[in-house]
């Protein structure tokens, strides 16, 4: 399997920006939140790829 980066799709892009404006309206760090938190989450999902057949 070639490993290949892990990069944020258009797709999701409104759904990020949806969180930040949630997160927005109680955190003044809103957007260093889910950003990190996507962060965190893109990391998990590269650490944990080898051995994980994708099938469609």
């Amino acid at each position: 399997m070639n490993s290949k980066p892990v990069e944020a799709l258009p797709e999701v892009q409104q759904d990020l920006e949806n969180a930040i404006a949630h997160y927005l309206t109680w955190r003044s760090d809103g957007r260093a939140h889910v950003l990190d938190k996507y962060d965190e989450t893109v990391g998990w999902v590269k650490s944990t790829r080898r051995g994980r057949v994708v099938r469609f």
